[in-house]
């Protein structure tokens, strides 16, 4: 499914992206970020845990709590411990994402990784991302696991969002106009049917990823740079 306004806002939905076995290298990867950097449930400024667990590698990670709103974290909130480096298989799916959708290729320097537990309801709520140093450039959301509602809004929270399924490893880009629209998400329990296996083959059976890749500038260098987000699902 695709539509003019998606086409003219810049906002692309880029199917299969990861074959099979990139998204069970990407579960395996995912797996080892988790084990040093553990995912953590965020919290809204007025203490409501988010629907979610997230974690990252890298330069940073978005992060949420009560002491200091949203923001990127250098280090992992909990622990302290420097991020894990962005794997290389990471950064090739952020650059042929990019190259599908027309846009020219960037450097970048952080990703996020969350989980989504379709059986208790994970989902992120339509918003904007705006914690980053440069808003003007893409964000890319690579999905693993079980599918998703994605929700594509416009520039305020009257614009009654399209809603498209995303499937293991499809991509998702925002860009031009449509990176600063409203939007957000809900995971879905997958089916047990063999089409469904084939979309998700790592066979994780309750939550996918929802979260976007962003953009950040380094201080120091007035580099501009970029992240990626990768979700690895339904772990038991």
């Amino acid at each position: 499914m695709t539509n003019k306004r998606w086409i003219d806002g810049g906002f692309h939905v880029v199917r299969e992206l990861a074959s099979g076995e990139e998204q069970l290298e990407l579960a395996r990867l995912g797996a080892e970020i988790i084990a040093n950097a553990p995912l953590l449930v965020p919290q809204m400024p007025d203490g409501t845990p988010f629907r979610c667990k997230v974690t990252g590698a890298g330069e940073g990670m978005f992060f949420a709590d009560q002491r200091r709103g949203y923001h990127y974290a250098k280090r992992h909130p909990e622990t302290g411990a420097q991020l894990p480096p962005i794997p290389g298989l990471m950064l090739d799916l952020w650059f042929r994402a990019l190259e599908r959708a027309g846009i020219h290729r960037c450097r970048f320097d952080s990703m996020l990784l969350n989980e989504y537990d379709a059986h208790t309801g994970g989902r992120l709520g339509l918003h904007v991302d705006t914690q980053e140093r440069d808003v003007t450039k893409p964000l890319v959301s690579i999905s693993l696991g079980a599918d998703c509602e994605f929700l594509i809004g416009g520039p305020d929270r009257d614009f009654k969002p399209d809603k498209v399924v995303i499937t293991s490893g499809d991509a998702v880009v925002m860009s031009g106009r449509s990176r600063l629209w409203f939007h957000g998400g809900r995971a879905h329990v997958a089916h047990t049917s063999d089409s469904a296996t084939a979309r998700n083959p790592v066979g994780f059976p309750s939550a996918c990823c929802l979260r976007v890749g962003v953009w950040l500038t380094r201080p120091e260098t007035r580099t501009r740079t970029s992240t990626l987000v990768v979700g690895t699902f339904g772990r038991s």
